[in-house]
């Protein structure tokens, strides 16, 4: 069996079962997911037979961990709900190539298929170019928030960053965020630079410090301070946390870990600031998409 053969035997059924099953509870037709998937309607009745979680253990089984396939998922039927479907095929492609390229699959390939040398690296290099799901997370979320007509009022004077991180992260390599900054251009915003692996020093370090007590949250966004959008999230029963005035950058952390480690979740962080530190507010999620989500539910309210 090729790896591509084992990514279309074993991956794609697996990935397409979870998509039916959350478009499924979006209200779409079982006839409608058919279409969009490219297989039948009762392939969709058939994926739906089997639960979430046991599609999720047997692709864990083959190595591909639950907390990474969730963000992607969300990116994917996000899309698919929007119509972008070149977009849905662009991501799940690279999404596929990247499990080669990163040699996921590859401890249960050997294991089904002993007489592969343990020295292959074949798909490594085939895919040297693959998009990561965490650039892509970022620049979803960062395109859901370009098209806000608000979103420009919320930009900080130092500027937007956006932020996605593996599960777990151990260190700033994990995350990726924008080597530059996203400025206010006008009536629209505008990234300078592009979503890279440790791409933000000062908020991929904030995910950092959440995520060693809140395992949940992978996503950051950061948006100007306002007193108008604290109060329309917590409208929204949305967990708020109050951080500063601080000294320095340095006592922003420690308060940040003592906060966090107090608490059994977060949507939202509002920072006063200090000095050198602009006041600022991050808005967290399971994916940089989904804290996105949050903050246009904001505008959506202020705008009305």
């Amino acid at each position: 069996m090729t790896p591509h053969e084992l990514v279309a035997e074993l991956v794609v059924p697996k990935i397409r079962s979870l998509i039916a099953s959350r478009l499924i509870e979006k209200g779409m037709s079982q006839i409608k997911i058919a279409k969009l998937l490219g297989v039948s309607q009762p392939m969709i009745s058939k994926y739906l037979k089997e639960s979430e979680e046991e599609t999720l253990k047997k692709l864990s089984s083959v190595g591909i961990r639950e907390g990474e396939i969730i963000p992607v998922l969300d990116i994917l039927v996000d899309l698919l709900v929007q119509g972008k479907y070149g977009e849905y095929l662009s991501v799940l492609t690279s999404y596929l190539n990247s499990l080669l390229s990163r040699g996921v699959l590859c401890q249960f390939h050997r294991s089904q298929f002993p007489y592969i040398p343990q020295d292959c690296e074949i798909c490594m290099q085939a895919f040297q170019s693959i998009t990561d799901p965490l650039v892509e997370d970022v620049r979803n979320a960062y395109e859901l928030l370009a098209i806000h007509p608000l979103i420009p009022a919320f930009v900080p004077q130092v500027g937007m960053n956006i932020v996605s991180s593996l599960p777990s992260p151990k260190s700033i390599n994990d995350t990726v965020g924008y080597s530059g900054r996203i400025v206010k251009v006008g009536k629209r915003i505008q990234a300078v630079g592009i979503p890279i692996r440790g791409g933000s020093q000062h908020t991929g370090k904030v995910l950092l410090s959440i995520a060693r007590f809140l395992k949940d949250i992978r996503g950051c966004v950061v948006i100007k301070y306002s007193e108008e959008c604290l109060n329309s999230f917590k409208r929204r029963n949305m967990s708020v946390i109050r951080l500063g005035p601080h000294k320095s950058e340095e006592e922003f952390f420690t308060d940040l870990s003592s906060e966090i480690r107090r608490v059994k979740s977060v949507d939202v962080i509002a920072d006063l600031g200090g000095i050198g530190m602009e006041p600022v507010i991050y808005v967290l999620g399971s994916s940089a998409v989904e804290a996105a989500k949050k903050v246009i539910s904001c505008l959506d309210e202020l705008s009305k």
